[in-house]
């Protein structure tokens, strides 16, 4: 059973619906399913304008239907939040890995100039009579 049709599965024995709707829902929606959540909110976006089409009048089935779709627009902005926030924390990871490329490279340079001035002392020295201690 593929990650999707799981999802499909468990998601209709949590909340009582046919995998059959789930699936006609998905469809009608299309929009790309990368996790079980798209599966519900798929769901709940496609039920919204059925549940309104019963012609039942009774005020707690309305205000349950306008709690589903502000359900729905709070589970949007929470993820496009998200997705926001993951951007920006993407952006971050790459500025320090930026910084970190650079001290690497400052170390680097600072090596090199350690071993060319060893070098130059080397020679210095080799030309140099020896010092006698005393």
């Amino acid at each position: 059973m593929t990650g999707k049709a799981q999802w499909i599965k468990e998601i209709a024995e949590e909340i009582g619906c046919s995998q059959a709707s789930l699936k006609r829902a998905i469809k009608n929606i299309s929009k790309p399913i990368n996790s079980k959540y798209d599966i519900l909110l798929s769901y709940a976006e496609w039920s919204v304008p059925k549940l309104k089409n019963t012609g039942r009048p009774e005020a707690l089935y309305q205000r349950r239907i306008r709690d589903l779709e502000n359900l729905i627009g709070d589970f949007k902005r929470v993820t496009e939040k998200m997705k926001h926030e993951f951007g920006e924390q993407v952006a971050r990871k790459d500025d320090l890995i930026e910084t970190q490329n650079q001290i690497i490279a400052d170390r680097d340079r600072t090596i090199a100039d350690q071993a060319r001035i060893i070098g130059e002392l080397k020679t210095l020295l080799r030309s140099l009579p020896l010092a006698s201690g005393g």
